[in-house]
């Protein structure tokens, strides 16, 4: 992919969730639901994070409770995402509910701890900074 394509990226999903009709989503239904302390929340919403893998995928957890995802070079999805408290959010992938706890957050940085029953690996991502091509580094 070519560098700033993941910055128009950006810029198109976020005019996409702003501009299109929107299909009423579902409210993901998890126990214990709730939101985030304000530091979290903005060290981690309303940016794009590329994560640090073979074949990185990105996530962008918009404060109006829309997630963009997917895998670089591969189709955007749209699913909706909630804090559960200050530590853990969740969201919809694929028809599942998906849990995570933020194991590390700053500026730059997210990992975040997927909770499965076979114990998930860590994730890590990186803030992404345009210029920027999908999958390097910032």
């Amino acid at each position: 992919m070519r560098a700033g394509r993941l910055a128009a990226l950006a810029l198109a999903c976020l005019a996409a969730a702003g501009a299109c009709s929107r299909v009423p989503v579902p409210r993901v239904n998890l126990p214990g639901a709730g939101a985030a302390n304000e530091g979290t929340a903005r060290l981690i919403e309303n940016r794009v994070w590329v994560e640090d893998a073979q074949v990185p995928g990105y996530l962008a957890f918009l404060s109006d409770g829309t997630l963009v995802h997917g895998f670089c070079g591969g189709p955007m999805r749209l699913s909706a995402w909630r804090w559960i408290d200050d530590a853990r959010l969740g969201w919809e992938s694929q028809g599942e509910v998906v849990r995570a706890e933020i194991a590390e957050a700053g500026p730059g940085a997210l990992v975040l701890l997927p909770e499965s029953p076979e114990g998930g690996a860590a994730r890590h991502f990186h803030a992404a900074r345009p210029p920027e091509a999908c999958g390097a580094g910032g």
